[in-house]
């Protein structure tokens, strides 16, 4: 996988069963897979035994008591997954990532079928699309209407944007959450164009002098 991040994800006999999905329960760990060979070996063996120690985490217990699963044998496997994306400087990430669900929970339309399903989406990787960031938020896409908003005004489309992205640092060999001003300096021009639009609003709010800003993470779809 050369020197590209790797993440090591849990692969359990249990998880993803009818009524049984396991979900957040068990680890997936993110590896920067940059330094030495010996640095690398370790970080990867660390991220196994964080996955295999994670089947007797109490919040896994719980779930599996909860659902009378006590006395069935969870056996627990690993994927050990190559980190799509690209190298911006010390920074790697996806340009877009995200999660999808063959159903919508949300009907913010009353023409949105519901039953085409829904994708949440980020900018980086798709770690804040999984969990929930406190005052950031995904982009919600309605797959029959994909550039639908729920956002009723410009002020419900400021509040609820994504602030912060996720990306691996090759220089700290962590994962971090970064603001988009940290690493746009290092996105080319084209990807600029793709992902990212003028914050309009806020531009006729300033003075005319005043640089133009971009508005963090908005889609263009």
């Amino acid at each position: 996988m050369g020197q590209d991040p790797i993440i090591v994800r849990s692969s359990s006999i249990l998880e993803d069963g009818f009524g049984n999905a396991f979900a957040g329960k068990y680890e997936s760990v993110f590896c920067s897979n940059t330094g030495s060979m010996e640095q690398r070996v370790e970080e990867l063996e660390n991220a196994i035994r964080i996955v295999y120690a994670s089947t007797m985490s109490r919040s896994a217990l719980d779930y599996r008591s909860r659902r009378g699963l006590q006395a069935r044998d969870e056996q627990m496997a690993l994927l050990i997954q190559r980190v799509s994306g690209s190298y911006y400087e010390e920074y790697y990430m996806p340009c877009a990532a995200g999660v999808g669900y063959s159903y919508s929970p949300y009907k913010f339309m009353e023409s949105i079928d519901q039953a085409a399903g829904m994708l949440r989406l980020v900018m980086g990787l798709g770690t804040s699309a999984v969990d929930r960031t406190e005052g950031s938020y995904p982009r919600l896409v309605s797959l029959d209407k994909p550039t639908a908003t729920t956002a009723r005004n410009s002020i419900e489309k400021h509040q609820y944007s994504q602030r912060k992205l996720e990306l691996m640092n090759r220089a700290t060999r962590q994962l971090e959450r970064v603001t988009l001003d940290d690493v746009k300096k290092y996105m080319p021009f084209f990807l600029k164009m793709l992902l990212l639009e003028h914050d309009t609003d806020t531009e006729r709010a300033r003075e005319r002098s005043a640089p133009r800003y971009k508005r963090a993470l908005i889609w263009r779809l």
